[in-house]
Parts: C-alpha cells; structure tokens; sequence
C-alpha cells in the first residue's frame, strides 16, 4: 500500500501547476470636473500590475453623447503603468454639449471616464484702435526739363527660402516619432517648441519627419480590438469614418 501512496504524491508533485499571470485594471481621471469650447482636456490614468518590460501601448477612444467616433490615439505607459494624454475639445465634433466618453484599452481591459462638455462661448479678441496723426505733407512744382533719361529696369529675383533643417534639440540617435508623441501628449512640451521654434511649420518638420496622409501604424489595434469582440461593429466603422473626414484615408 505504501509504495502506492507514494507513487501518487509523486505523480501530483511532477503535475504542473499554471501560473496565472497579474491580472490588469485601469483606472482614469479627468483634471477638471467640467470642459468648454477650446478647453485642453487631459485623461490621467494607471494599469495596475503594469510590466514595462513586455511593451505594450495603451489605445483610446473619444466618443460623442450620441457615440460617434470624436478622435482615437495611443501612448506607450511609463515604467510605473502611468500614462497621460491630451487633446483639444473643438472642432466639429464638439458641437454639442453633454458626456463625452474617453474609453482606455490595454491588453484586454478597458475603463471609461466621462468628460462633461458644454458649447460655451469662446472668446472674442479684443480689438484695439489705433490713431495716427494726419501727416502734412508739401507738395513742390518744378518745370519740367527737356532733357529726358531712358532706364533699363534692374532684373531682381526673389531669394529662395533658406532650408530650416532638423531642429537643434533633436537627438538623432533618437527616433523622431518620440518628440512627435511628446508634443501631441504633453501641453507643457508642446508650449515650449512652439514658444522656441516659431520659424517651423510643424514637429515633424523640425524632427525630420515627412507629413504623409498614411493610417498610423498603431491603427491596427483598433481592428485587433475588434476582433476581440471590444468594441462593436458601428464602433469600427465610427473608426474607419474618423481615418476618411481627417483624410487620412481615401476612398475613390
């Protein structure tokens, strides 16, 4: 009997038990209780249980009181799963008020935050008047010579626009989509190149990155996310109409 009993605790010592791997929660919040009209939103959050080793980029999603698609991103977590993004709350799809949704996806957990909006009134510039004092001006009569002088017009050309080149700040060892994704998620960041770098168009030009009219590379996710079954169909084609008004993509 005994060599039975132990071959069966060693049997259930060689069976191997699984490890179930830190499940994730996100939790999010917005820095102010209301938002209006050219308002800065900004989404703060954290994943729980976040390992920085394995990568990963989080995904959102912002949805109008009726759920149409308002605009869709992505960040990449810092080493303690905190995360922040931003946007602006203008444009055409913030022309009603009521609870906008800022829907979070990472690995498959998601969390909504609402965003109470309200139209509001932007403000009015003001406008300041300026006066300036009558010149006199004299005016001088002088006969008219006979003697006439032909003169051949200068030939001038417009000097051609000196190359601005890759921003001073820029780190080429770096890749230039990183100072893009600061300047799209960090209000201070942004303020500060477009304080200092007035003379660029954009932060891609000041990096050296070509605007293209190309679906981002992340945008994969929102169709992984589909086919996890974590947003629906209409939210898919919320999606891809997003891609179409913004021009990114074309459908002839």
């Amino acid at each position: 009997m005994k060599p039975v009993i132990i071959i069966l605790i060693a049997f259930v010592l060689l069976i191997p038990i699984p490890v179930l791997a830190a499940s994730h929660t996100i939790s999010t919040s917005t820095q102010q209780s209301t938002y209006e009209n050219g308002d800065n939103v900004v989404i703060t959050g954290n994943i729980s249980n976040y390992d920085s080793s394995s990568g990963g980029f989080l995904t959102y999603f912002i949805r109008s009181p009726i759920n149409e698609l308002v605009t869709i991103g992505q960040v990449t977590p810092s080493s303690d799963g905190s995360f922040q993004y931003s946007f602006t709350a203008s444009g055409p799809y913030w022309s009603s008020s009521g609870n906008y949704v800022a829907e979070s996806h990472f690995d498959e957990v998601s969390s909504e935050t609402i965003i109470v909006y309200t139209i509001g009134s932007a403000p009015e510039p003001e406008l300041t008047s300026t006066s300036t004092a009558p010149s006199t001006s004299t005016s001088t009569t002088t006969q008219p010579t006979t003697s006439t002088t032909t003169s051949t017009p200068e030939s001038t050309t417009e000097p051609e626009p000196e190359e601005l080149g890759i921003a001073s700040f820029v780190d080429k060892t770096k890749d230039p989509q990183h100072y893009v994704d600061r300047y799209n998620n960090e209000p201070s960041y942004k303020k500060w190149f477009d304080d200092n770098f007035p003379q660029y168009d954009s932060i891609e030009q000041a990096v050296g990155l070509e605007l293209t009219k190309k679906i981002p590379s992340w945008i994969k996710n929102v169709f992984g996310l589909y086919a996890q079954d974590q947003i629906s169909e209409d939210e898919l084609l919320n999606a891809i109409k997003y891609l179409i008004d913004e021009g990114i993509m074309v459908v002839e």
